[in-house]
């Protein structure tokens, strides 16, 4: 959806263009990201491997990447990529993953970002997704003055069980993390690792000005993303557990921009586990 952060190209070995097939082996040695491992090529006894090193693929996202808890995401499609994927078109994704990097603001509120990355023609796109740990300014927001951004971004108890909700931005849209899961791998300590969704809304296209407040307060208009509704104004986080669950949805003639449905337009794009929560979760 984003706006991609073109991380690197794949290095195309010159030779394979110069010299015909001659022969070809793998190498023993595997991509640790899952890319193509290094090839031995062959003119007739003349056997030379490229030094060009496998592909580490969190390694080439950057630090900001490393930084944050990792976990594959599996996606519910590859036309639901496409419909996040808003910029560019989507050929044949693989090693889509998620970083995540929060931590609380106060009162169990989570600022902090959600980056979600693919590899696809032949280059990685990364989107960054962030909450400021920085209150609504006075009469910018109906309603909403002096709440922390990261406000809706908690842990609470659903049923039996603590879930997370988390909204994150960026200048095309917002993304959710859901976490529903929890696997005590430890000492009996509490969840090591967490598992949920991923879920993302576009703006509306439109050649509206955006002020820049985050779209879970904006009430009207294409850059409302609001879900979780318990009427017309209230995002009550802790009232369902997925958008398509909300109490509550607006209507077209309450604002022509948002799909008349409980999910306001949300969709879910994957789901992820093995989410260290230690380090998803730090100061």
């Amino acid at each position: 959806m984003k706006k991609q952060i073109l991380l690197k190209k794949i290095a195309v070995l010159a030779l394979l263009g110069v010299f015909g097939v001659g022969c070809a082996t793998e190498s023993s040695g595997g991509s640790s990201g899952g890319g193509s491992p290094n090839t031995t090529q062959c003119i007739g006894s003349n056997c030379t491997t490229p030094t060009t090193p496998n592909r580490d693929t969190d390694a080439e996202r950057g630090t900001e990447w490393q930084q944050g808890a990792i976990a594959n995401l599996t996606l519910d499609s590859n036309q639901a990529l496409q419909y996040y994927a808003i910029t560019h078109p989507i050929n044949n994704p693989s090693d889509v993953k998620i970083s995540v990097k929060l931590f609380d603001a106060g009162s169990n509120q989570y600022a902090g970002r959600v980056m979600i990355s693919y590899f696809d023609n032949n280059q990685y796109f990364t989107g960054r997704f962030i909450t400021e740990n920085k209150t609504v300014a006075a009469g910018t927001s109906h309603g909403h003055d002096g709440k922390n951004h990261a406000a809706y971004n908690k842990f609470f108890q659903w049923g039996s069980s603590q879930v997370f909700h988390g909204f994150y931005k960026d200048q095309y849209g917002a993304i959710m993390i859901i976490i529903d899961q929890e696997l005590n791998i430890g000492d009996g300590g509490g969840a090591s690792e967490v598992g949920g969704s991923i879920w993302f809304k576009n703006n509306a296209i439109t050649s509206a000005p955006y002020s820049g407040l985050p779209c879970w307060f904006v009430e009207l208009g294409p850059y409302d993303c609001r879900t979780f509704l318990t009427n017309n104004e209230d995002l009550v986080t802790t009232s369902a557990l997925y958008p398509s669950q909300s109490m509550f949805f607006t209507s077209w003639n309450t604002n022509p921009f948002i799909p008349q449905e409980p999910a306001r337009g949300w969709r879910r794009l994957g789901t992820f586990n093995g989410l260290n929560k230690a380090k998803a979760f730090s100061q």
